[in-house]
């Protein structure tokens, strides 16, 4: 039986899975939560992306649905035909097989994903939304 005590992930922790978008070096992915087992068995996938100014992510899909929440900066999230902006704090509702793709327009953008599921769900490149 595992420890039923919390499980904390410190911002420093050098076996936190960490990586960058091939085709665009400004951004910055950090898996915090079920990026190596550690929150697996809650069912649970968590990210931390950071976005540059300027730089727009790859439309894309993912399997699952997909919460976010804005932890710094300004972003626009391009989906469904619509330009959506978001600010510090603001949350929003991705559904499975929605196509979408962020956008720092200004300064740098911080933001945690999460996902349902143990591990990282798939993502799948499609055309701009």
């Amino acid at each position: 039986m595992s420890d039923p005590g919390p499980i904390v992930i410190r911002a420093n922790d050098p076996d936190v899975p960490e990586w960058t978008d091939a085709d665009h070096g400004g951004i910055r992915y950090r898996a915090v939560v079920g990026g190596d087992g550690d929150g697996a068995e809650a069912g649970l996938y968590q990210v931390v992306t950071v976005i540059e100014p300027g730089t727009r992510q790859s439309p894309h899909s993912h399997d699952v649905d997909e919460a976010v929440c804005i932890l710094e900066g300004r972003a626009q999230l391009h989906a469904a035909g619509r330009t959506i902006d978001l600010s510090e704090g603001d949350a929003v509702v991705l559904r499975s097989g929605l196509v979408h793709a962020w956008l720092a327009p200004a300064g740098p953008v911080r933001f945690l994903s999460s996902f349902a599921g143990s591990g990282p769900p798939r993502h799948q490149l499609a055309e701009a939304p």
